[in-house]
């Protein structure tokens, strides 16, 4: 889903899948360069986070994030993400869980 901002397309965001049988689902955010550092991100991980509060066939967000990415990270922090683990991706490297 495009990611708004002023009438512009500052980035996407959405859920990587559909809800698993267990009722979890990874949200994705990402944002234009211009825009980064205006919360746009945060804003839609907010969005993201309440959308999912009202559907019933989710009951847990996931999210990763590359282990160098601060910004993303303290995105997910302020949006009550809580850090749960690592793993390796053999493209991205170490990824925050």
């Amino acid at each position: 889903m495009r990611l708004l901002e002023a009438g512009e397309v500052a980035g996407l965001r959405g859920y990587k899948q559909c809800p698993s049988a267990d009722g979890t689902v990874e949200i994705g955010h990402d944002v234009v360069t211009a825009r980064r550092g205006q919360r746009p991100a945060t804003r839609a991980v907010a969005a993201m986070v309440a959308q999912a509060g009202a559907d019933r066939r989710i009951s847990r967000l996931g999210a990763e994030t590359t282990a160098d990415n601060l910004a993303s990270r303290r995105v997910l922090e302020k949006n009550g993400f809580l850090r749960v683990g690592t793993r390796t991706d053999p493209e991205e490297g170490p990824l925050i869980l």
